[in-house]
């Protein structure tokens, strides 16, 4: 591997990981033969660093379960944003109508999206007071700094956003499932190869706020001292906190087992729909519906390991 991408992957793990390893770990990567596998697995690696490891300071199982339930609420909101618009203004919509089993299942997920929303804002309330009462009490910056990143990787995408439209007269936004091809978009669209760039530069901007999102909320609890903000404004471990987050869980393991059986009936009943060039940059139905399923899984298992972390160690939130 050229020693210059070597050292760019290294800077995608914490600082603390970078003072231990990134010297050998540059070395080790300049010698190996990787390939587009083994840079995706890298970049997993250093994500999942900045998540779960303890590293230099304190990352208990309190601070741990609240990571995790980042992780898995960013991975249920793309899982669910990707089959929404997938499925939006498109046939499926009513050949999910048509047949009871889709309709059901589609019901079903989107009550289980609701009740889920509900119980993360109900621990976002909970954490983000905990994080900005202390950070503003100790006067620290870099968790402030933290906290902010993700909205400013979003005002960033909000500008490209708006900077497109504007340049296509209203008629048209870069989103990854607006390409299509020549022969099923409006006249009024863009070219299709523009349609082509501004859809891969909008997945890229999608997963740099996912992952900044990730890291600096996540960055932002493993600042904050809890065992100090509970001593400060009288916090305690609350059966309440466990309980949503065991509704959480449970919501997000409907949401998994929901669009499973959606995607698989709809390719049963309506197998025409799943070829159909819906899904982002013009992948077909069947791949974006894969996509989501993916990523329900994946938020169901990060859950359920945030609640073992619940469970064992137990969230402090006020009274």
């Amino acid at each position: 591997m050229n020693r210059q991408v070597a050292r760019t992957l290294t800077l995608f793990y914490p600082a603390w990981w970078r003072k231990r390893y990134a010297e050998e770990f540059c070395v080790f990567l300049e010698d190996s033969d990787a390939g587009v596998l083994s840079i995706v697995s890298v970049v997993y690696s250093a994500i999942r660093e900045h998540l779960v490891s303890e590293g230099d300071s304190e990352m208990n199982l309190p601070k741990r379960a609240l990571g995790l339930v980042v992780l898995s609420f960013l991975a249920a909101a793309l899982g669910g944003i990707n089959i929404v618009m997938t499925a939006d203004d498109s046939s499926i919509v009513s050949a999910t109508r048509s047949n009871p089993i889709t309709a059901i299942a589609w019901d079903v997920l989107a009550v289980a999206a609701i009740l889920c929303g509900l119980m993360v804002g109900l621990i976002a309330v909970w954490l983000y007071s905990s994080i900005i009462g202390y950070a503003w009490r100790n006067r620290r910056v870099d968790i402030f700094t933290w906290l902010a990143t993700p909205l400013l990787g979003i005002g960033v995408l909000i500008l490209w956003v708006a900077g497109c439209m504007v340049f296509a007269h209203g008629r048209w936004a870069p989103s990854p499932w607006a390409i299509l091809g020549n022969v099923a978009s409006p006249p009024s669209w863009p070219p299709l190869q523009t349609r082509w760039i501004c859809g891969i530069i909008s997945v890229v901007l999608i997963a740099g706020v996912s992952v900044t999102g990730m890291v600096g909320q996540t960055q932002a609890i493993r600042l904050t001292d809890f065992e100090a903000a509970k001593k400060e404004q009288q916090y305690r471990r609350s059966s309440l906190a466990i309980s949503t987050g065991l509704l959480v869980t449970g919501s997000t393991l409907v949401m998994f087992i929901s669009v499973l059986i959606w995607g698989i009936s709809l390719s049963q009943n309506f197998p025409d729909l799943a070829h159909q060039r819906l899904g982002p940059l013009d992948g077909s139905a069947a791949a974006s519906w894969t996509i989501s399923v993916l990523l329900f899984a994946l938020a169901s298992a990060v859950c359920i390991r945030a609640t073992r972390c619940m469970l064992t160690g137990g969230i402090a939130v006020s009274e």
